[in-house]
């Protein structure tokens, strides 16, 4: 934490150190002409507000791709400013301001390389339909007659397609899986229950083998916590998730996506 020595805000960004005293300042605005004027202080203070704007976008990272695009900023930053730093006028004020600030640059880049090690999952608790399987045991019509009643009962339930995350509320028989995500187990329970009840009103219709698949694939629905895979950016089971060493991070390894990036390091 520190206190600027114009408004005595106290502030925990990098300071703007002014010449010749080294006092610390929030903003240039705070900084006095005089000290704002002087050989390299623009670049020395672009340098400052580009620290201070990855430190602020190390918290929006959601996914890898987020990561390697901070990633390379910072090391066009590093390399840039490197080769400002070292050469001519090394003795002047703010080139070795600049050169006191290259340590914070990899710094920075090793908090964002390694942003995954330090969160967790984020977790989701979803009921899961699996309607491909639906779809292949009994056919096309028998199972849009199950899904349509499926449907209607789900009117007025509170949840989020995981699969779908674009629309709140929907599910679709087209979708490989629906991934319903809800607060409690309770409501998961309940959303499963629905489903149960849409297979039972048509029980009367299904074959002696397709009970008997039904039952070996418990019906092709599950209550799962669900994980977010920040390589593929889908959910899928946290069981199937492991840590990637070379990443960094926690992947599912279920989609293409997760193994595209395998070489990337």
């Amino acid at each position: 934490m520190y206190t600027c020595n114009h408004c005595k805000n106290k502030f925990k960004n990098i300071p703007y150190v002014a010449y010749p005293n080294k006092k610390k300042y929030c903003s240039l605005n705070c900084m006095p002409d005089s000290a704002i004027d002087r050989p390299y202080s623009f670049q020395y203070a672009n340098l400052i507000d580009c620290l201070r704007d990855i430190e602020i976008r190390i918290d929006n990272i959601v996914s890898l791709d987020d990561r390697i695009e901070l990633e390379n900023e910072v090391t066009d930053i590093s390399s840039s400013y490197t080769l400002e730093a070292y050469g001519d006028d090394e003795g002047l004020f703010y080139k070795q301001q600049i050169i006191k600030l290259l340590p914070t640059i990899d710094e920075l880049y090793d908090k964002i390389h390694n942003i995954f090690r330090e969160r967790k999952l984020r977790l989701r608790l979803a009921t899961v339909i699996t309607w491909d399987s639906v779809i292949q045991l009994f056919g096309k019509d028998l199972s849009e007659m199950i899904f349509s009643y499926f449907e209607s009962r789900m009117s007025g339930i509170a949840y989020q397609n995981l699969y779908d995350t674009l629309s709140e509320y929907s599910i679709d028989l087209g979708y490989f899986k629906d991934k319903l995500y809800v607060n409690t187990l309770a409501e998961a329970e309940n959303i499963k229950n629905i489903y149960m009840e849409s297979l039972n009103y048509f029980k009367s219709l299904f074959t002696e083998q397709q009970l008997n698949e039904l039952d070996c694939y418990d019906n092709f629905v599950a209550i799962k916590n669900l994980a977010y895979c920040v390589v593929c950016h889908e959910w899928e089971n946290e069981a199937d998730f492991s840590f990637d060493e070379e990443l960094g991070l926690y992947k599912c390894n279920q989609w293409y996506n997760c193994y595209d990036y395998e070489n990337y390091y």
